[in-house]
């Protein structure tokens, strides 16, 4: 597992509870806590081509993209287009 964070306390927080894990102290992207099917996830907002440059860029490349549209339970918020980025150390 990798993550990457530009907290040092979310990093120390993370090494922690998962000390198998590779974490990297940066990030190129905004990004906000949400929930997806009842469970808390990192989400960026940007254009779809920033997160495949900021993976690409990093070390990774893209094995797979799986897009998910939500639509919220009021009118009064416009549908959300998640991707999320199935990649692998290159």
């Amino acid at each position: 597992m990798v993550g990457a964070d530009p907290s040092a306390g979310n990093l120390e927080l993370a090494a922690r509870n998962v000390p198998e894990a590779e974490l990297l102290h940066r990030d190129k992207l905004h990004r906000d806590m949400a929930s997806f099917p009842g469970r808390p996830i990192r989400v960026s907002g940007s254009l779809r081509d920033t997160p495949r440059r900021a993976v690409c860029g990093t070390g990774f490349e893209i094995a797979g993209e799986n897009p998910y549209a939500h639509a919220p339970e009021s009118n009064a918020a416009a549908p959300e287009h998640q991707l999320f980025l199935n990649c692998r150390r290159t």
